[in-house]
């Protein structure tokens, strides 16, 4: 999936990546057009005998601050994407994500566990990572996040889900000959229905 639509934190991964591809094709296309503009204009037919060109402060000082001022504006997508992705909201649900060889464990706080990760719609969720043996990495692609899953320590992520439906849930760290079985579904479904299975035992 290129687009990760499902959640606000991949709206706003995708929304950075997206501006700083317009900027790569942008820089892509003006520096090819300059190129076959200067190949065309200062071609030997037209010019056998070469000659100094004097040098040009605007122009000196335009590809300076230009790049410069486009490397600050994407360091601050990138920046603005990382420190949203820190701080969970106070009132976010917290569901502890266990890894281990080789599948994935949700628990939540009235105890009831799972092995696909139920979530509310339009609710933030905060996901708490600890590893039971080795280093593994969670990955939901259509949510935009991915963490480090580490022994002995605790890392987290958050996340609104804004769209219904069933979504994968990826081990992107290499952990063993089950990695590639080490698969699970985020399940999103309306705030009722959570409650519902929530409740259930």
């Amino acid at each position: 999936m290129l687009l990760s639509q499902a959640s606000n934190i991949g709206k706003l991964t995708d929304g950075a990546f997206m501006a700083i591809t317009a900027i790569c094709v942008a820089l892509f296309l003006t520096i090819n057009i300059i190129m076959l503009y200067f190949a065309v204009k200062y071609r030997r037919s037209r010019h056998p005998q070469s000659a100094d060109i004097d040098g040009s402060v605007l122009l000196e000082l335009a590809w300076t601050v230009i790049p410069a001022a486009l490397v600050v504006f994407m360091f601050y997508l990138g920046l603005k994407g990382y420190a949203i992705r820190k701080d969970a909201p106070g009132d976010a649900l917290a569901v502890n994500v266990r890894g281990q060889m080789w599948s994935w464990i949700f628990q939540y706080a009235n105890g009831k566990e799972s092995s696909a990760l139920a979530l509310p719609l339009n609710r933030a969720v905060k996901f708490n990572l600890t590893s039971g043996d080795v280093i593994h990495s969670f990955f939901i692609p259509a949510f935009g996040i991915k963490g480090d899953v580490v022994p002995g320590r605790q890392n987290t992520l958050w996340a609104v889900p804004i769209e219904k439906g069933s979504f994968d849930v990826f081990c992107t760290e290499y952990c063993g000959a089950g990695h590639s079985i080490m698969l699970s579904k985020a399940v999103v479904m309306d705030e009722k229905d959570f409650e519902e299975w929530y409740g259930a035992r």
